[in-house]
């Protein structure tokens, strides 16, 4: 006998509620789509909306999520696709009648859809995704009934996929230098304590292994805020922090760690990729020291550099400072 549609709504409803963990959320909201439909196939499909295309990121039945993980629908294209462009539910009751249905997954994984819903995901008019039920197990179809409760079920899921949203902005927003723009000291700890823990004898040989720090810092920063002020100080760090955001690769970080103090962080899976990105760095760094970037203030920077395996990355700044600094006494900016 079915669950009770009421109980079935409360159930999602304490999911929604209990968690911040989104993925649990959904595992959670598509199990219980799963008994109380019944489906032979039941999966949530997750918009991409820089690329306008829906991608599965649950997909459960015979088949499993990795069969159709490379699977991508357009917006508008097949029953999911325009469930998304009309965020409107969309029902087919027969598929081989049914001239928007697309049969690309059928294609990829053997299976034939009989009966199909698709439901949007839509909470404040922007969709987020797709929720859809294929093929009823007792071989029958779909109901109009059917469609109105999953339905409701997925206004509740795009209400967690909402909340998700704006806490993971919160969560991203505290991890930024407001200053700079750059990742801040909370964002660096915590990247520096994922490092740390990593087992390299459990890696695989295409995960990123090595890592090079480089530190940098500003010279005679206090003597600028004297002679101009704080606003032009900051204005120079902001300069710097645009200066440094060129020098890197798009998979690089740099941190702010406070004052003047700024930090780059590289990864590779092979020492002599690193190395060579690295030092591509350096190069930049060492042609753009001492120049202009704001009126007719100059720049001037010492910075230092190491390399090895991400779990000693501790050590590695460590170094990377003790270098930043001796290359200052050699300068004599420091005494």
């Amino acid at each position: 006998m079915e669950k009770p549609v009421k109980q079935l709504y409360a159930n999602i409803g304490k999911l929604i509620t209990s968690s911040l963990k989104f993925n649990q959320i959904l595992k959670g909201i598509m199990e219980e789509i799963h008994l109380f439909f019944k489906p032979e196939y039941w999966s949530l499909l997750r918009l991409d909306e820089a690329a306008g295309e829906l991608f599965f990121v649950i997909f459960n039945g015979p088949v499993l999520l990795q069969d159709v993980k490379d699977v991508r629908l357009k917006i508008g294209e097949g029953v999911a696709g325009t469930a998304a462009k009309t965020k409107s539910p969309y029902f087919v009751q027969d598929t081989s009648k049914e001239k928007n249905f697309s049969n690309k997954v059928d294609t990829r994984t053997g299976f034939t859809t009989k009966s199909i819903i698709a439901v949007p995901m839509v909470c404040r008019d922007k969709v987020y995704g797709v929720i859809e039920i294929i093929n009823p197990a007792d071989r029958t179809f779909f109901s109009e009934g059917q469609v109105l409760i999953l339905q409701t079920i997925a206004d509740f899921s795009a209400i967690a996929f909402a909340n998700s949203a704006l806490y993971e902005t919160v969560i991203e927003l505290s991890h930024i230098d407001s200053l700079t723009g750059v990742y801040n000291r909370t964002r660096f700890d915590m990247v520096v304590e994922q490092m740390e823990k990593a087992e390299s004898n459990h890696r695989r040989s295409n995960e990123k292994e090595y890592v090079s720090a480089i530190a940098v810092d500003l010279n005679n920063f206090k003597e600028i805020n004297d002679t101009y002020g704080h606003l032009t100080g900051d204005d120079v760090l902001k300069a710097a922090a645009v200066f440094f955001k060129k020098c890197i690769r798009g998979d690089d970080v740099l941190f702010r760690l406070g004052g003047d103090e700024f930090i780059i962080l590289l990864e590779s899976a092979a020492l002599d990729q690193l190395e060579t990105a690295r030092d591509r760095i350096i190069g930049l760094l060492e042609n753009g020291n001492r120049k202009t970037l704001i009126d007719n203030i100059k720049i001037d920077y010492s910075f230092g550099h190491a390399t090895g395996k991400r779990t000693e990355i501790k050590k590695i700044i460590g170094k990377a400072d003790s270098h930043m600094y001796s290359t200052k006494k050699k300068s004599n900016i420091i005494p």
